[in-house]
Protein backbone atom coordinates (compact mmCIF):
# COMPACT_ATOMS: atom_id res chain seq x y z
CA UNK A 1 0.00 0.00 0.00
CA UNK A 2 1.34 3.31 -0.78
CA UNK A 3 0.63 6.45 0.96
CA UNK A 4 -2.41 7.68 -0.94
CA UNK A 5 -3.30 10.01 1.57
CA UNK A 6 -0.05 12.20 1.10
CA UNK A 7 -0.96 14.96 -1.70
CA UNK A 8 -0.73 18.68 -2.24
CA UNK A 9 -3.49 20.74 -2.27
CA UNK A 10 -3.70 24.34 -3.32
CA UNK A 11 0.29 24.55 -2.81
CA UNK A 12 -0.13 22.62 0.44
CA UNK A 13 1.54 19.24 1.04
CA UNK A 14 -1.07 17.24 3.16
CA UNK A 15 0.59 14.23 4.91
CA UNK A 16 -1.47 11.91 8.09
CA UNK A 17 -0.07 10.84 11.28
CA UNK A 18 -0.53 7.41 9.43
CA UNK A 19 1.38 8.71 6.63
CA UNK A 20 3.96 9.82 8.90
CA UNK A 21 4.40 5.92 10.49
CA UNK A 22 4.41 4.51 7.36
CA UNK A 23 7.25 6.53 6.38
CA UNK A 24 9.16 5.28 9.30
CA UNK A 25 8.41 1.26 8.50
CA UNK A 26 9.22 1.59 4.68
CA UNK A 27 11.47 4.66 2.76
CA UNK A 28 10.38 3.22 -0.33
CA UNK A 29 6.57 3.63 0.20
CA UNK A 30 7.44 7.59 1.43
CA UNK A 31 9.32 8.27 -1.58
CA UNK A 32 6.89 6.93 -3.62
CA UNK A 33 4.25 9.03 -2.00
CA UNK A 34 6.04 12.05 -2.61
CA UNK A 35 6.49 11.28 -6.31
CA UNK A 36 2.70 11.07 -6.95
CA UNK A 37 2.34 13.80 -4.73
CA UNK A 38 4.47 16.18 -6.79
CA UNK A 39 3.32 14.81 -10.20
CA UNK A 40 6.45 13.02 -11.31
CA UNK A 41 4.67 9.13 -10.81
CA UNK A 42 1.35 7.88 -11.47
CA UNK A 43 -0.69 6.63 -8.80
CA UNK A 44 -0.90 2.69 -8.20
CA UNK A 45 -4.37 1.29 -9.01
CA UNK A 46 -6.54 1.16 -5.66
CA UNK A 47 -6.60 -2.22 -4.13
CA UNK A 48 -10.34 -3.89 -3.68
CA UNK A 49 -10.83 -4.17 -0.39
CA UNK A 50 -9.55 -7.71 1.20
CA UNK A 51 -10.81 -9.85 3.89
CA UNK A 52 -8.48 -7.69 6.41
CA UNK A 53 -9.90 -4.40 5.51
CA UNK A 54 -13.53 -6.11 5.79
CA UNK A 55 -12.96 -7.22 9.46
CA UNK A 56 -11.64 -3.95 10.12
CA UNK A 57 -14.72 -1.58 9.30
CA UNK A 58 -16.89 -4.29 10.97
CA UNK A 59 -14.34 -4.12 14.22
CA UNK A 60 -14.47 -0.42 14.05
CA UNK A 61 -18.50 -0.46 13.62
CA UNK A 62 -18.82 -3.05 17.03
CA UNK A 63 -16.41 -0.46 18.47
CA UNK A 64 -18.80 2.36 17.95
CA UNK A 65 -22.34 0.23 18.83
CA UNK A 66 -20.64 -0.24 22.03
CA UNK A 67 -20.59 3.48 22.72
CA UNK A 68 -23.92 3.80 21.28
CA UNK A 69 -25.02 0.90 23.62
CA UNK A 70 -23.23 2.88 26.46
CA UNK A 71 -25.53 5.75 26.10
CA UNK A 72 -22.95 8.00 24.29
CA UNK A 73 -23.98 10.07 21.38
CA UNK A 74 -22.14 9.00 18.43
CA UNK A 75 -21.70 11.85 15.50
CA UNK A 76 -20.02 10.72 12.45
CA UNK A 77 -18.01 12.91 10.38
CA UNK A 78 -16.69 10.05 8.02
CA UNK A 79 -17.61 10.54 4.19
CA UNK A 80 -14.87 12.09 1.11
CA UNK A 81 -11.19 13.42 1.82
CA UNK A 82 -11.12 17.25 1.98
CA UNK A 83 -8.69 19.08 0.29
CA UNK A 84 -6.41 21.61 1.27
CA UNK A 85 -9.63 24.71 2.08
CA UNK A 86 -11.60 22.15 3.59
CA UNK A 87 -9.48 20.44 6.52
CA UNK A 88 -10.09 23.68 8.35
CA UNK A 89 -13.67 23.54 8.01
CA UNK A 90 -13.82 19.84 9.06
CA UNK A 91 -11.43 20.54 12.01
CA UNK A 92 -13.60 23.23 13.02
CA UNK A 93 -16.78 21.07 12.66
CA UNK A 94 -15.03 18.57 15.19
CA UNK A 95 -14.23 21.07 17.88
CA UNK A 96 -18.19 22.06 17.54
CA UNK A 97 -19.12 18.97 18.04
CA UNK A 98 -16.98 18.36 20.88
CA UNK A 99 -16.93 21.71 22.78
CA UNK A 100 -20.83 22.00 22.22
CA UNK A 101 -21.20 19.06 24.25
CA UNK A 102 -23.61 18.16 21.38
CA UNK A 103 -21.47 14.68 20.93
CA UNK A 104 -19.65 12.46 23.29
CA UNK A 105 -17.86 10.59 20.55
CA UNK A 106 -16.87 11.72 17.00
CA UNK A 107 -16.22 9.02 14.32
CA UNK A 108 -13.92 9.99 11.72
CA UNK A 109 -13.59 13.38 12.90
CA UNK A 110 -11.09 15.70 11.16
CA UNK A 111 -7.60 17.30 13.13
CA UNK A 112 -5.70 19.88 11.55
CA UNK A 113 -2.20 21.34 12.67
CA UNK A 114 -1.16 23.82 10.04
CA UNK A 115 2.76 24.80 9.77
CA UNK A 116 4.63 27.91 8.12
CA UNK A 117 5.86 26.72 4.86
CA UNK A 118 3.32 24.64 2.74
CA UNK A 119 2.90 21.63 5.27
CA UNK A 120 -0.26 20.70 7.82
CA UNK A 121 -0.46 17.41 8.96
CA UNK A 122 -3.73 16.17 8.72
CA UNK A 123 -5.71 13.02 10.26
CA UNK A 124 -9.26 11.41 10.80
CA UNK A 125 -8.61 9.60 14.00
CA UNK A 126 -11.06 6.78 14.11
CA UNK A 127 -12.71 8.30 17.34
CA UNK A 128 -12.21 10.83 19.51
CA UNK A 129 -14.19 10.49 22.95
CA UNK A 130 -14.78 13.65 25.13
CA UNK A 131 -13.92 13.47 28.21
CA UNK A 132 -14.99 16.87 30.15
CA UNK A 133 -13.19 19.50 29.10
CA UNK A 134 -10.69 17.60 26.53
CA UNK A 135 -10.67 14.60 24.57
CA UNK A 136 -8.92 11.39 24.10
CA UNK A 137 -7.86 10.01 20.55
CA UNK A 138 -9.00 5.79 20.29
CA UNK A 139 -8.03 3.75 17.30
CA UNK A 140 -10.00 1.14 16.17
CA UNK A 141 -7.33 -1.33 14.90
CA UNK A 142 -7.95 -5.23 15.00
CA UNK A 143 -5.15 -6.49 16.81
CA UNK A 144 -4.16 -8.66 19.06
CA UNK A 145 -1.02 -6.64 21.01
CA UNK A 146 -0.34 -2.97 20.39
CA UNK A 147 2.42 -2.20 18.35
CA UNK A 148 4.55 0.29 18.36
CA UNK A 149 3.70 2.26 15.55
CA UNK A 150 -0.11 2.02 16.26
CA UNK A 151 1.09 4.35 19.45
CA UNK A 152 3.06 6.94 17.36
CA UNK A 153 0.28 7.00 14.64
CA UNK A 154 -2.29 7.87 18.02
CA UNK A 155 0.19 10.12 19.59
CA UNK A 156 0.23 12.01 16.16
CA UNK A 157 -3.07 13.12 16.52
Amino acid sequence: MILARVRISEGVLLCSPGDVVTATTCTHRAVTAFRVAHGVQAPEPAAEPDAVARAGDAHEAAVVERFRAAGAAVVDLSGRTPDASSWAALAAATLAQLRGGSADVVLQGGVLDDRPAGLSLVGRPDLLVRTGATCRVEDAKLARSVAPTAVLQTMLY
